[in-house]
């Protein structure tokens, strides 16, 4: 037969050896961690030949090391378990081709993909990534060419069993009775949206600040993509203004929510 052996285990663990699948005898370390497992040629449903892999498990769990069986061998072996790599994968579809959708946890960046032709995309995000942040438990956070998505999801090993609908964060505002949008960024710059007016006139607000428009809706709205504003404000036609302060408590918004949010009771 073919002796492995080998030490450096807790008293009582269960070492099993296998080729092909096929078991080949088992061993429990005894008080100083030592095991013995000796296999007998043409054993392991046969497979006991010369130069046969043969694999082991620790407690039902696989280890990195293998040995060949060869007649008459003893061999040592250092049992020790593969390192875990877990990972989560987080996926949906329903984009336009060519959307980059990235993740993160805690503002650290955790990957990005490209959404294909089909509108698919898949981000894996591995244990520990993130700055350290992948973690189960942690709120992964993500966003559709660079402006904030929702919904989030939670990292743990394997990911979500559904795949996420992600749509880009965005305040609808009615238009009826407002004559011009305007968003202040951080920066403190203004970009405004005339109502009505040619679309070369909206262009740059557009670009950068609506998400999506209907003129079909009653009233017609436009919905705001509001990261990285400071501020909003709409001007009816009289004139007169109301603004809604970014990241400000509910009463101060009070009067923008009930006058232009679409839907605000």
């Amino acid at each position: 037969p073919a002796a492995f052996y080998g030490g450096g285990l807790e008293a009582g663990a269960v070492v099993t050896a296998a080729i092909g699948g096929a078991a080949c005898g088992s061993a429990t370390a005894d008080a100083g961690g030592e095991w013995t497992i000796d296999v007998a040629a043409g054993a392991c449903g046969g497979g006991a030949a010369d130069g046969a892999a043969v694999s082991f498990t620790v407690n039902g769990a696989e280890v990195e090391q293998t040995a060949a069986w060869r007649a008459g061998v003893s061999i040592l072996l250092t049992l020790t378990r593969p390192p875990r790599t877990l990972s989560a994968t987080f996926y949906g579809g329903g984009l336009e081709a060519g959307a980059v959708v990235t993740a993160a946890i805690g503002g650290v960046s955790c990957g990005e993909d490209e959404a294909d032709a089909g509108g698919e995309w898949a981000i894996d995000v591995a244990a520990g990534a993130c700055g350290g942040g992948a973690v189960d438990g942690a709120a992964v956070s993500f966003a559709i060419d660079g402006r904030a998505a929702r919904p989030t999801a939670t990292w743990e090993a394997g990911g979500p069993e559904d795949g996420i609908a992600l749509t880009v964060a965005g305040t609808t505002i009615g238009l009826r009775g407002a004559r011009a949008v305007y968003v202040r960024d951080t920066d403190g710059a203004f970009t405004s949206y005339v109502v009505g007016a040619p679309d070369f006139v909206n262009a740059a607000f557009v670009g950068r600040w609506v998400v999506a428009s209907s003129a079909a809706a009653m009233p017609p709205t436009l919905t705001l993509g509001i990261e990285g504003a400071r501020a909003v404000y709409v001007r009816d036609t009289d004139g007169a203004f109301t603004s809604y302060i970014v990241g400000a408590p509910d009463f101060v918004n009070a009067a923008f929510v009930r006058r232009w949010i679409a839907g605000a009771p």
